[in-house]
């Protein structure tokens, strides 16, 4: 037979400037260890739905564990990869930059570097880039100088390593409309009531 149990659950509903998430919580401490809790949490938003289980919080009191939270953790956790995407102009100047260095001029030769330039302007009026693979098949497709190296130097390790990330419209979002008021309710609210099953908050 099924097994059904009831689950505590705790809820925000926010919306600003457009944009909403009720962000849920479920938690609850081991029965094996006293000290250590377990916390879930569901964002499910304006922005797309993410959400993640952590097994073990130690002895924190969730609402401190979320608060300590930072972008970039709490929205790896939540999101995984999508929680990036590729920062086409920042990469462009970063790779036009680096192949004015006397540290490019070891590796490739004059004609090269300037076969390179004219490639990134090319890129740059193309659209948006998915992925970092996308921007460097993108450059090496408007090449039309042969880049290999006598030292071993790859084109496309050097193009690699100069890709500059930024976060995504959804972690971005999320972060700075929404996290902020979740955050400051919940932590309000820690030191008025224990958390308890109700219907979502409404956090203007």
């Amino acid at each position: 037979m099924p097994t059904v149990t009831p689950v505590s659950m705790e809820g925000y509903q926010v919306t600003h400037a457009g944009e909403h998430a009720a962000f849920l919580i479920e938690h609850g401490q081991h029965a094996t260890d006293e000290g250590s809790g377990w916390l879930k949490l569901h964002v499910l938003s304006s922005y797309g739905s993410f959400s993640y289980d952590w097994r073990n919080v130690g002895p924190t009191p969730y609402q401190s564990f979320l608060a300590g939270l930072d972008q970039d953790y709490l929205m790896r956790k939540l999101m995984g990869p999508d929680a990036f995407m590729v920062d086409k102009e920042a990469s462009l100047a970063a790779i036009d930059s680096y192949f004015d260095s006397e540290d490019a001029k070891e590796h490739w030769t004059r004609s090269q570097v300037s076969d390179l330039k004219r490639a990134l302007h090319e890129v740059r009026y193309m659209g948006p880039m998915a992925s970092a693979h996308e921007l460097v098949r993108a450059i090496e497709s408007c090449l039309v100088e042969e880049f290999d190296s006598e030292d071993g130097v790859t084109l496309s390790e050097t193009l690699f390593s100069l890709v500059a990330n930024k976060y995504s419209h959804a972690a971005d979002g999320i972060w700075q409309n929404l996290w902020p008021a979740f955050i400051d309710r919940l932590k309000a609210d820690a030191e008025i009531e224990a958390p308890s099953r109700v219907r979502p908050r409404m956090c203007a």
